[in-house]
């Protein structure tokens, strides 16, 4: 998960969450610190499909409090994806927010 955060010309990020079989506190805290890794980087981080057991864990400790108040976090992956392509990548000159200059993304993050 941290070397996703390394990786360049990105402009987001969709982390699918729907296989993931447990998260603990540990998991947790690694999965914030790659999303504000990734967002000082002006990377748009995504969430799809948390299971509903995961979200007392991840509420708890706030790691996708800010995600979900911003809009960012989605049921399922194709739900993430749409999201992703019409408030994301196509984002222009005009329109700098947090996204301009970099180039189109490869989404995914490993995870199911």
């Amino acid at each position: 998960m941290l070397q996703l955060a390394e990786i360049t010309d990105v402009r987001v990020v969709i982390l699918r969450m729907s296989r993931v079989s447990t998260v603990d506190a540990t998991g947790a805290h690694v999965l914030g610190d790659a999303v504000n890794r990734l967002q000082r980087r002006g990377i748009t981080v995504l969430l799809s499909g948390i299971a509903p057991g995961h979200e007392e864990i991840l509420s708890t400790l706030g790691v996708a409090e800010q995600l979900r108040r911003d809009g960012r976090v989605f049921p399922d992956t194709p739900a993430a994806i749409t999201y992703a392509r019409t408030h994301v990548l196509h984002r222009t000159a005009d329109d700098p927010g947090p996204l301009s200059g970099a180039a189109a993304g490869r989404g995914g993050s490993g995870y199911g």
